[in-house]
């Protein structure tokens, strides 16, 4: 067993066909999530290589975007990934992020690990877009990247801007596949899910326990287009709504702080009905922003994009009990695109990232065999 899956390690790059190319990915597939899931991975490591890792690889004309390269020490060429991390407050260094620079590098990629200075600072920019392809020409530029075996994976609302910038004239045409873990499907529904607290399961709506760290990106999302004072007058009103208790096993409600609508533009009225929306009037809310802002939320929805995503991969990956992003989000994009050759669409059970208690190891087995299934395509398409 470690003997094939050194052999398989050695040979990720190189060009497989038929059985070998499919031993090839199930191999790197198989080294990928030992290295993600919370077990120890010390064999993997000693039968693949350490990664060079590059901190602060990417800089932008504008700034807004870091990232970190992971890759491996041989010269290649490797398929290029662009990991669009989305909002990730606890930063790069996380061990989640660095496992998965890691795991991908191990591997066979030569990975771009991007992180927004504005989904830092809990944003969410229509800007980002346009940094995210040129953060990828960048990478496929590299000589050690192979760019016809190169593509994008998101995470989170990153998911949703990595669909969103491989739909870019740009590079609409290099990109080969696109793996979105947990993405939002467009700013309308999620806002309608944020404001009513329930999410979409088929025909039928159930209460959705709003993360706090969804509700502050909402809000400073929503209120970004707004003047500086008036954009800090709602926030500071309404950013502690939701939020953890103090032993963050619980989320707590609060009243929003007051504002005075009468002392704020017609676009800060419109911002602060829509914050203080319920079920009953978000979507009213929503209809009556000004046109600047729906155009705002429609340039930020992937939906939007899905036309012009040429990349012959596509896969969902979400979890049903996800807290941060409602599953409902994932399968509105399925069903759009379920029709379209080369997508799939995997629904987990493991409480986004956090294992269930009481999990009987049968059930584990099986929702683990699902994540390697839901992996697995993404390395063929790049082991061929």
């Amino acid at each position: 067993m470690t003997s094939g899956v050194s052999i398989a390690a050695r040979n990720m790059t190189r060009g497989l066909t038929g059985p070998a190319a499919a031993m090839g990915a199930a191999a790197r597939s198989a080294i990928f999530i030992t290295k993600m899931l919370p077990i120890p991975s010390g064999a993997i490591d000693l039968v693949t290589r350490r990664p060079v890792v590059v901190p602060r690889w990417l800089t932008t004309q504008s700034g807004r975007g870091e990232g970190d390269l992971y890759r491996p020490s041989s010269r290649g060429p490797h398929p290029g990934i662009l990991c669009v991390l989305g909002v990730v407050p606890a930063g790069v260094e996380h061990p989640l992020v660095t496992r998965l620079g890691e795991g991908l590098a191990r591997s066979g990629f030569a990975a771009l690990l991007h992180r927004s200075t504005t989904m830092r600072d809990l944003r969410l920019d229509p800007g980002d877009i346009a940094e995210l392809a040129t953060a990828y020409e960048s990478l496929i530029r590299q000589p050690y990247v192979d760019a016809s075996r190169s593509g994008m994976l998101g995470v989170c609302v990153g998911g949703s801007f990595a669909l969103m910038a491989a739909a870019s004239p740009r590079i609409r045409d290099r990109v080969r596949f696109v793996f979105a873990y947990a993405p939002y499907s467009s700013m309308w529904t999620l806002a309608i899910d944020i404001a009513s607290g329930t999410r979409t399961l088929g025909d039928a709506r159930e209460t959705w326990d709003v993360d706090p760290l969804t509700w502050q990106t909402y809000v400073r999302s929503i209120t970004e287009w707004l003047r500086p004072d008036e954009a800090q007058r709602l926030r500071a009103a309404f950013e502690a709504r939701i939020q953890w208790n103090d032993s963050k096993t619980a989320i707590v409600r609060s009243p929003a702080g007051h504002v005075d609508a009468s002392t704020l533009s017609a676009d800060g009225r419109a911002a602060l009905r829509l914050l203080a929306a319920g079920p009953g009037d978000i979507e009213s809310a929503l209809r009556d922003l000004p046109s600047d802002a729906k155009e705002r939320l429609t340039t930020m929805s992937p939906m939007t994009y899905l036309e012009d995503i040429a990349a012959p991969r596509i896969m969902l990956l979400h979890d049903r009990y996800d807290h941060v992003i409602p599953v409902g989000e994932s399968r509105r994009l399925w069903s759009a695109l379920s029709r379209r050759p080369g997508v799939s669409y995997t629904e987990m059970g493991l409480q986004h990232l956090r294992m269930p208690q009481g999990l009987s190891p049968l059930r584990l087995m099986r929702e683990i065999a699902k994540t390697y299934l839901a992996w697995y395509p993404l390395f063929r398409e790049t082991t061929a």
